[in-house]
């Protein structure tokens, strides 16, 4: 969990073995570094303890780990507990996925 990531950005080998199709670049800045272009692939369906949604992908190096951001989790209704190293249903919502429309 990185809750200082903002997109869902997966290594390059797990992006080529989902097959993913590369249709863009997007400026972004890694943690701790400089601003720099990121190719962005799509659409996966983002499966987390049973909440989905279909989203693009950043692509990171090999090296790196999934980093599952703010958005996907705002999308999903998780919040991150620190202390429990885990995802909860967002207490504003009472746990229960929903979204604000407005």
């Amino acid at each position: 969990m990185d809750t200082g990531a903002t997109y869902l950005s997966l290594p390059q080998r797990l992006i080529d073995q989902l097959g993913l199709q590369r249709y863009r670049t997007w400026r972004g800045r890694p943690s701790g570094g400089d601003l720099r272009e990121f190719d962005i692939y799509g659409v996966v369906r983002l499966t987390i303890q049973g909440r989905e949604h279909c989203m693009e992908v950043a692509a990171l190096p090999d090296t790196c780990p999934v980093l599952i951001g703010q958005i996907p989790l705002q999308v999903l209704d998780w919040v991150v507990d620190p202390k429990g190293q885990k995802f909860i249903g967002n207490p504003a919502h009472g746990g229960e996925e929903m979204f604000d429309m407005f």
